[in-house]
């Protein structure tokens, strides 16, 4: 499966664990159940935050490859 980051709360998650919230960005089920994902993508607050995200994410594969 697909592996993609929560960018709420910059975990890894498989496909089948996330939630689309548009065409481009998933979050992970248990911030989508709290409710986490309205405030949080509003704004530019998400913009800077799926940065990091995605900054992450790369560190995480670079340190299993």
């Amino acid at each position: 499966p697909s592996i993609t980051f929560c960018p709420v709360c910059g975990r890894l998650v498989c496909y089948e664990d996330s939630v689309q919230i548009d065409e481009v960005r998933r979050v992970c089920k248990e911030c989508y159940a709290k409710g986490l994902v309205g405030s949080y993508f509003s704004g530019s607050k998400i913009n800077m935050t799926y940065v990091g995200g995605a900054l992450k994410l790369a560190r995480r594969i670079i340190e299993l490859s």
